[in-house]
């Protein structure tokens, strides 16, 4: 019962991390391509 909770925590800070990496990530994309079409 305790490993089986404990799985969950793990899956659920996993699926939290992916998303905010994701995000990070979107957020640089959208600057550079912002930067890029100021800079025209």
């Amino acid at each position: 019962m305790q490993s089986n909770t404990f799985d969950q925590i793990a899956n659920a800070n996993t699926v939290s991390m992916d998303a905010g990496l994701s995000q990070f990530a979107f957020a640089k994309a959208s600057s550079t391509l912002f930067k890029k079409a100021f800079s025209k």
